[in-house]
């Protein structure tokens, strides 16, 4: 259903006349931080303008260097939110198109890396503080760091908001070792990144 209800957009957006954007009417932006991104995991984009907010959806486009399966759905709870999914590595741009006013309006992301990281990056090789701390280090270096990378982005925040970010978001995004952790580790998680 995924693929030909994509096709089907596709072909819809495509028949229309097609204008390239001039930034105004689509802007695409990355939440994720890192050029380089993860096979398996949820992507996600922030597609805004006056052609989202005034117009309508007519389709993504993806364009594959090796042909791997990727796909890209819309967020159901955020309709400005795209979300990507590659099963395997590949380098790849995505095309998104709007309807407003009789013409297709198109913007492009890319090219976009999605690798494989080194499973040998640690978070933080000295970790120093409280034990929970150090726990929470280790934590975020085997569940979150595959998404999220190092977390130097995630300064100043509070233990709070962190944490209600991983129960709230985490678990909507579906990230399966989520939701094996316990309140303890979710804290420790917490403290570690209200500590940078």
């Amino acid at each position: 259903m995924w693929k030909r209800l994509g096709s089907f957009l596709l072909a819809v957006a495509f028949a229309l006349p097609l204008q390239a954007d001039d930034g105004s009417l689509l802007q695409i932006q990355s939440l994720y931080g890192a050029n380089g991104w993860v096979p398996g995991q949820l992507l996600p984009f922030r597609v805004t303008g006056s052609a989202i907010s005034q117009g309508k959806f007519r389709g993504v486009k993806i364009t594959s260097e090796t042909g791997a399966d990727c796909r890209v759905m819309r967020d159901p709870f955020l309709p400005e939110i795209f979300l990507l999914k590659c099963a395997d590595t590949d380098k790849l741009s995505v095309e998104f198109a709007f309807e407003m006013d009789g013409s297709v309006y198109r913007r492009s992301i890319g090219p976009i890396d999605v690798k494989v990281p080194d499973p040998n990056f640690i978070v933080d090789p000295n970790p120093t503080g409280p034990p929970i701390t150090q726990v929470g280090r280790q934590l975020y270096s085997s569940h979150c760091v595959s998404c999220h990378n190092p977390p130097a982005s995630k300064s100043r925040r509070s233990a709070a908001t962190i944490k209600s970010a991983i129960q709230t978001n985490g678990q909507m995004m579906a990230i399966p070792s989520l939701s094996t952790l316990t309140a303890d580790e979710l804290n420790a998680i917490a403290a570690y990144l209200g500590t940078l």
